[in-house]
């Protein structure tokens, strides 16, 4: 496996991450968030709610991890935050989740993060 299949450098994730060290969910790249999804075998969806037609209960909040099939942007972007803080000296990239069991643990820590601090 090489480097590009490893992690996601950070700029491919947020435009202007590098250049103002700060990291914004409007700024969140879908196809990078997308190929993040796809290492975990799940689907990125849109946001809860925003779905046409009856909701999916498989991806609701409620639902164990382990069970859900989709992501939202706003749940990587969650693991991200949380993955920054924890590892501050990441030279630039991202690695990709190990396991869903890992990336979800982070999307907790991250939103809990993120809530408290009122920064989307």
């Amino acid at each position: 496996m090489n480097h590009r299949e490893q992690a996601i450098i950070l700029d491919e994730l947020f435009a202007s991450a590098c250049k103002s060290g700060r990291i914004r969910l409007a700024e969140l790249d879908q196809a990078a968030a997308t190929r993040i999804a796809a290492h975990l075998g799940l689907v990125l969806i849109p946001d809860r709610g925003m779905t046409e037609g009856p909701p999916c209960q498989a991806n609701e909040m409620e639902v164990c991890p382990e069970y859900r099939t989709g992501v939202t942007l706003e749940e990587i972007f969650f693991f991200l935050s949380a993955l920054l803080k924890q590892y501050k000296t990441l030279p630039g990239i991202v690695p990709y989740p190990s396991d869903a069991e890992y990336f979800w643990k982070l999307v907790e820590r991250g939103r809990q993060m993120v809530t408290s601090s009122n920064c989307l």
